[in-house]
């Protein structure tokens, strides 16, 4: 077999822009000299750290149990102006879905590009899994759910609208495909784009 297949002719891919979030590396730079110098970003934890963090006892001391977690940088400082977003939006967002809506912004900027201002179709091809934060934090706070209607709660968690909301808050026109294929979602991602 060639190492060039005909059934893939004229479809290439460039990567032009890039941004990331890793625990202990919050840009592309930062990332790449972690990987170079073999730096661990999982903190570990002792099992008394777990339990002051209010973790069960009975959990921690299980054989499977993993006692390490690895957590992004400045995840709630999301900037919701940027974005055209109320306080109370921004609050009541997965924190997953705020923080892509900034990558996609900086992924922009990194290509040169300026978000809101594309003159041709620019396309997003998103890719997801199921989420918790809507049932495990905002459905579980009254006061939360108070201050917000059922409604919009769904709308700023469920993952169905994460490309879309994201190709209307930074003004792009091309396609928006929120792909969610257990384990090949992000090949079938680009694979799409």
């Amino acid at each position: 077999m060639s190492d060039h297949d005909e059934r893939f002719s004229g479809f290439e891919i460039a990567v032009v822009g890039l941004a990331c979030r890793f625990p202990g590396a919050n840009n592309p730079d930062k990332f790449w000299q972690n990987l170079k110098n073999g730096v661990e970003s999982i903190r570990r934890f002792s099992p008394q750290e777990l339990i002051d963090l209010g973790q069960d006892p009975k959990v921690v001391a299980q054989s499977n149990f993993v006692a390490a977690h690895g957590a992004v940088d400045d995840y709630n400082m999301f900037d919701y102006r940027l974005f055209g977003f109320t306080p109370r939006e921004a609050g009541v967002m997965d924190p997953q879905q705020r923080l892509f809506l900034e990558l996609c912004w900086e992924g922009l900027e990194n290509a040169g590009y300026a978000p809101k201002s594309m003159q041709v179709p620019v396309g997003v091809f998103a890719g997801t899994s199921a989420n918790t934060y809507l049932e495990s934090n905002v459905r579980k706070n009254k006061k939360v759910l108070a201050a917000i209607s059922e409604f919009q709660a769904n709308v700023l968690n469920q993952n169905d609208f994460l490309s879309t909301r994201a190709s209307y808050k930074l003004g792009l026109s091309g396609p928006s495909f929120t792909v969610q294929s257990a384990c090949s979602t992000s090949l079938v991602a680009s694979h799409l784009a």
